[in-house]
């Protein structure tokens, strides 16, 4: 794996709950529903990414798998489509940023490489009130998974800090606001299970003034049972509420 593939890969294993609902969001727009040939090698390009087979994308693997170009005769040297193509997809992602400026993810492919580029727009995304994180649920109670998701929580808190400037964490006899409805807008919970080399978190994220359920989701994860693996899925967890988050902020005001 060369420097520039293993630093994106790296770089974007916190975000892929994020990225491909992103992307098929962007794939949707008018830009790309008129334009099959962009929308296939776009999603080749990803998937390749993200399944973290980068390394492996050439001129040649594109027009074979994307364009359909016969193994037996096909010649990049004689055949530009692949180069063609290129040109027109990153014409079509810079103007897919110029007429949707308030999306949360920007995609772009530098000249010279066929690795996409990833960029959310964290300014977006932050809410007008801190989100509540409360205490995450062990629903294992074996040895060790205690301490697992006590270091997820705190790993989870780091994160969501982070990325919206302010965290409110109560234990779970206090998640009741008071009725003045100056706190925050959304309550983040969850409960993780753990066995050996695997472990499946289960978050929703709660409308404290409607009290409905707003979004929910599980995240799957396998490795060893320590820090990185922690970072990974509060990494995970905390990418896929900035993505909610910053569509519901954009709905709201369109």
């Amino acid at each position: 794996m060369n420097a520039r593939v293993e630093l994106l890969a790296n770089r974007y294993k916190l975000d892929v709950d994020a990225i491909r609902p992103a992307v098929q969001q962007l794939l949707r727009s008018p830009l790309f529903v008129r334009a099959p040939r962009a929308s296939s090698l776009l999603d080749f390009l990803v998937d390749q990414t993200l399944d973290g087979m980068g390394n492996t994308i050439t001129e040649h693997a594109i027009g074979l798998a994307v364009f359909r170009r016969d193994a037996r005769s096909y010649d990049t040297a004689l055949d530009p489509v692949v180069r063609v193509q290129m040109g027109r997809l990153r014409a079509r992602l810079a103007q897919y940023d110029a007429v949707q400026p308030a999306a949360s993810m920007h995609l772009s492919i530098p000249l010279g490489t066929y690795v996409p580029d990833f960029a959310f727009d964290r300014a977006k995304v932050a809410p007008s009130r801190p989100i509540q994180l409360t205490p995450l649920r062990d629903l294992t109670g074996a040895a060790g998974s205690e301490r697992f998701v006590a270091g997820v929580e705190e790993e989870l808190g780091s994160k969501l800090f982070q990325a919206f400037g302010s965290l409110v964490r109560l234990p779970p006899q206090s998640l009741a606001w008071p009725a003045s409805g100056a706190g925050p807008q959304h309550r983040l919970e969850g409960s993780v299970r753990v066995e050996k080399n695997h472990v499946r978190a289960s978050m929703r994220l709660v409308d404290t003034r409607a009290g409905d359920i707003a979004w929910l989701s599980q995240f799957d994860r396998t490795g060893e049972l320590g820090m990185t693996l922690q970072e990974e899925l509060a990494g995970a967890i905390c990418t896929q509420v900035e993505w909610y988050l910053s569509n519901t902020h954009r709905s709201d005001h369109t």
